[in-house]
């Protein structure tokens, strides 16, 4: 390290002696930057600048960093010392990186150009080498949201990504929906300024959910040239829709299990129990009551309302119990209804007709057994 700052002070001397440049001195090559790097607010980032170098040390070389602003202030770094390493590619000249890292970046830092010098001070006259500058474009987190409110099953509905701080230029979207319907595809960009010059770019995905949309999770994906990876956001939809056919169930004891009707009646005994069930599938929940058939479907008292199921009991059946009962269930987002017949019997005439089917199945079996005979006979 003494003998090369040795040399080094001997040549300059020589330098200033002779008022001319020292033979074999080495060369700078272009310097590159990237000419925009895109970060998210409040990260760090890293902006390196290369060049080539034909000399043997770098302690010839000093390379410093300015932030020049558009309006015309400007600032310096620290000076520094690259890094360089042969390159046999290179023709064995070296392979040089200064680096500059910014700390918390703001959109702030869009105003600036950010450029590299590297210098060889130690000659006359100094060799000075630009890079071109890079700009910092600082962007906020994507945005997935839904315009127009509520998602509701069957209804068009646009699902929206933005991003601020990305200019268009380069930028496309792409949109995923995990165990999704097949949906209508339509995506578009559109770009607008902020009060304050952010730009801002969305991409609209229209889709039609249906009722088992709810709860998948559909992706946003941006790319940009100046990313490294894709930056994603996630939506999961939450579909609203109206109440789907109530279903009806039916027990004869308290205690008993409900039974799903193989047909819209039930025949019932004077003096029994019965008790009917409602339930129905909606978001939100809906108010389901039962009602009684009469002329205008007039609500019964004795039957309350609930929250996505209604119950009616009916202890000690009446003739006067006879009639359709329909279930009516209702949200913001439409109604549904279904109904069941209930006939009561006295247990008399239950028998009695219990007594004709008897006779018939006999006759019908009679019937059976002679019908051979006659034809072998007759």
């Amino acid at each position: 390290m003494t003998i090369e700052v040795g040399s080094m002070l001997v040549q300059l001397i020589l330098l200033l002696l002779s008022g001319s440049t020292i033979v074999g001195v080495s060369i700078i090559g272009e310097v590159t930057q990237p000419s925009l790097v895109s970060v998210l607010s409040g990260q760090s980032v890293t902006i390196n600048c290369t060049f080539t170098y034909n000399g043997t040390s770098s302690h010839w070389i000093q390379a410093r960093w300015y932030r020049i602003s558009l309006r015309g202030s400007n600032y310096s770094y620290d000076s520094n010392e690259p890094t360089c390493i042969p390159d046999v590619a290179l023709g064995h000249l070296n392979h040089c990186v200064s680096s500059l890292k910014l700390e918390n970046v703001s959109s702030d830092q869009s105003d600036y150009n950010y450029v590299c010098v590297v210098k060889i001070p130690v000659v006359y006259p100094p060799i000075e080498r630009s890079g071109p500058g890079t700009r910092i474009q600082s962007y906020e987190p994507p945005e997935v949201s839904t315009v127009g409110g509520a998602l509701v099953a069957g209804r068009e509905v646009k699902l929206i990504c933005s991003v601020k701080g990305l200019y268009l230029e380069n930028i496309s979207f792409k949109w995923a929906c995990h165990g999704a319907n097949t949906f209508t595809y339509v995506s578009m960009l559109n770009s607008r300024t902020t009060v304050n010059g952010t730009p801002v770019v969305t991409s609209q995905f229209e889709i039609i959910p249906k009722v088992t949309d709810h709860g998948i999770v559909c992706r946003c994906e941006i790319n940009h040239v100046t990313f490294r990876q894709p930056v994603t956001n996630e939506i999961k939809l939450h579909v609203t829709y109206g109440p789907r056919d109530p279903i009806i169930m039916h027990r004869i004891s308290n205690s008993g299990s409900y039974h799903r009707g193989t047909n819209s009646s039930i025949t019932v005994l004077i003096d029994s129990f019965l008790e009917l069930r409602c339930s129905v599938d909606s978001k939100p929940v809906s108010s389901v009551i039962w009602v009684k058939d009469s002329e205008n479907y007039t609500e019964m008292s004795q039957i309350a309302a609930g929250l996505n199921s209604s119950k009616v009991k009916m202890t000690n059946i009446k003739p006067e119990d006879t009639g359709t009962y329909w279930c009516m269930a209702k949200n913001s987002y439409g109604w549904r209804n279904a109904s069941i017949w209930i006939k009561v019997e006295n247990e008399g005439h239950t028998r009695f007709w219990i007594f004709i089917i008897r006779l018939v199945a006999v006759a019908v079996f009679i019937l059976i057994l002679i019908t051979p005979i006659c034809l072998v006979n007759c």
